[in-house]
């Protein structure tokens, strides 16, 4: 039996239809099919919770362990082949203009295209991954529950966990990211 949740295309203050934020959060039980390359037009936040799986992206091999966190900038060409029957992940999708009314300079989303973090998994202290991981569960919540403050919710619970990994960044590859987040 398959049992999951699976949320996709979450708009957030659409503005002329194209600002979104898409989230999604996946448990499951029996072996899931990978998926093939894949490629969005958008940033995508990926955070392993448990399972066995290999992330694929250019030529480079990726086995991600509890908490790592994967940046994909936009139309970044990856790979997800999964091993084994349990598998969790949360993932968020951006569109390149969702965050442009926030003042951040340079733009938060900028953090995806970082020469370090062009690398794409991230191995984060492990209380560093634990509250992110716990936005994640909230912001999983929300989306669940629904209701009119939702769409507010969400947008601000995302904007939370990309200023967490930004500034988390930050500090352990000691490069500014902006300076007004």
């Amino acid at each position: 039996m398959d049992t999951f949740q699976h949320h996709r295309l979450i708009p957030v203050l659409t503005v002329q239809g194209e600002e979104y934020i898409s989230f999604f959060h996946r448990r499951s039980y029996e072996l899931h099919p990978s998926h093939g390359p894949f490629r969005s037009g958008c940033y995508e936040l990926f955070m392993h919770v448990r399972g066995t799986c290999n992330i694929i992206v250019d030529d480079r091999k990726f086995s991600p362990q509890y908490g790592d966190l994967f940046l994909f900038p936009a139309n970044q060409m990856h790979r997800l082949i999964t091993q084994g029957d349990v598998y969790e992940r949360f993932v968020l999708f951006f569109s390149p203009h969702v965050f442009d009314s926030v003042v951040c300079e340079p733009p938060i989303l900028e953090l995806f295209q970082s020469s370090e973090v062009g690398r794409n998994q991230i191995v984060l202290p492990s209380g560093t991954s634990k509250e992110i991981m716990s936005m994640l569960y909230r912001l999983s919540e929300t989306v669940q529950k629904g209701g009119p403050e939702a769409p507010y919710l969400i947008y601000s619970d995302s904007l939370r966990i990309l200023v967490l990994v930004k500034k988390m960044l930050e500090q352990s590859f000691s490069i500014p990211l902006g300076t007004n987040c």
